[in-house]
């Protein structure tokens, strides 16, 4: 269960989710949104078809913000693994944990919430660190700015477990369908492989801080 925090309400994004899609099926980066040219019928989420309603008119109906008791309640109710998304600070990473979630996601919404937030790759170290400092076993993913192999492997370096990919899956599946999504996926595992090479590391868990340097980023020693 993947808790989103970090959008109480829709920030000033300026595109529309889901998107409409040109007749080749390829999202155009040039035009105003995501195609509003285009005369193909909008892409449709199953968790909104029976709602009536879109992304937008939902959260508008229910404006709220979590908080670390809403946490702690589905942890109570909830016992399958509990990711909490949108953290930005060691502290608030800190109190997902101690309210009972089993990883969180560093993460600044792909940056359309709030123009001049920080960057997840910024703050990923001092989470990491804070993390360990706690002696905790959640897991940290990196949501942000992943356009290559290249940068899964940075982002590992920094500290994170894993990353998501969110707008590289919608791009693909919408150049390419399944297959698109299937091409993005090799693409990405062999750009990594590659940079491991490259780095002299054998595995993932084998890239530590010594491979990065982030300029203005303490990475320290956060490897336990």
């Amino acid at each position: 269960l993947v808790v989103t925090i970090d959008v109480p309400v829709l920030g000033s994004r300026g595109v529309a989710f889901p998107p409409p899609m040109a007749e080749s099926g390829v999202w155009n980066p040039y035009a105003d949104g995501w195609n509003e040219h285009s005369n193909s019928a909008p892409i449709e989420l199953a968790v909104l078809s029976e709602r009536g309603a879109t992304i937008d008119e939902l959260l508008d109906r229910h404006t709220v913000a979590a908080n670390v008791s809403d946490i702690e309640r589905l942890r109570e109710q909830w016992k399958g693994p509990l990711v909490v998304k949108g953290i930005l600070s060691a502290r608030d990473a800190r109190r997902a944990v101690n309210a009972g979630a089993d990883g969180i996601v560093v993460s600044s919404h792909g940056g359309r919430q709030l123009d001049h937030a920080a960057a997840p790759l910024r703050v990923l170290p001092s989470i990491v660190r804070e993390l360990a400092k706690m002696d905790s076993e959640a897991k940290v993913f990196l949501d942000g700015g992943i356009r290559s192999g290249e940068d899964i492997a940075i982002a590992i370096a920094a500290g994170a477990d894993a990353v998501l990919i969110g707008q590289l899956y919608l791009k693909a599946l919408m150049a390419g369908g399944q297959q698109g999504v299937v091409r993005a996926l090799e693409i990405l595992t062999a750009e990594f492989v590659t940079a491991m090479h490259i780095l002299g590391v054998a595995t993932p868990r084998a890239l530590d801080s010594t491979c990065v340097n982030l300029p203005g980023i303490d990475t320290g020693a956060y490897r336990v």
